[in-house]
């Protein structure tokens, strides 16, 4: 579901999914059939193979006349990870652990062709997001990107 209401949007989803997972027998790989790996930002993560995935977010966009600022889009997007089956985003897949997690409340400013995000992510078992430990705990980093539009 996706809505604009003036400068302010939201969306919600709901997804059921199932992988057959074709990893290479668990005693060779080490990994997991309750589990796919995935890859971003030249990680590697493991989520898992079939579950319910639910995600929420809420968005405000700002134009600005600040010199060569243009805009301030604010969000906060939320997910959460049902797995179907035991799953650890660590030790191959082979676990049990809470559901995975993650919010990320950040900011991009926009100036022209230019634009900079500054996030900051807190997630619980997140896929091991950019490093963060997998230990059932939460928790917080602070992320920042820059961009060139062509």
């Amino acid at each position: 579901m996706d809505g604009s209401y003036g400068n302010w949007m939201t969306q919600l989803q709901a997804t059921t999914y199932e992988f057959n997972a074709e990893n290479p027998d668990e005693s060779v790989s080490g990994i997991s059939d309750n589990v796919i790996q995935i890859g971003a930002f030249n990680f590697n993560y493991l989520i898992p193979a079939e579950g319910e995935m639910y995600s929420a977010s809420l968005a405000y966009s700002m134009d600005v006349d600040w010199g060569a600022i243009e805009n301030l889009y604010f969000y906060n997007d939320f997910s959460y990870i049902d797995p179907a089956d035991d799953y650890s985003a660590i030790n191959g897949g082979f676990g049990d652990m809470d559901d995975p997690m993650l919010n990320d409340l950040g900011m991009k400013i926009t100036a022209g062709r230019y634009y900079a995000w500054f996030d900051i992510v807190t997630n619980k078992n997140g896929l091991n997001y950019f490093g963060s430990p997998v230990d059932d705990g939460w928790h917080t980093s602070f992320q920042t990107h820059v961009g060139i539009t062509y």
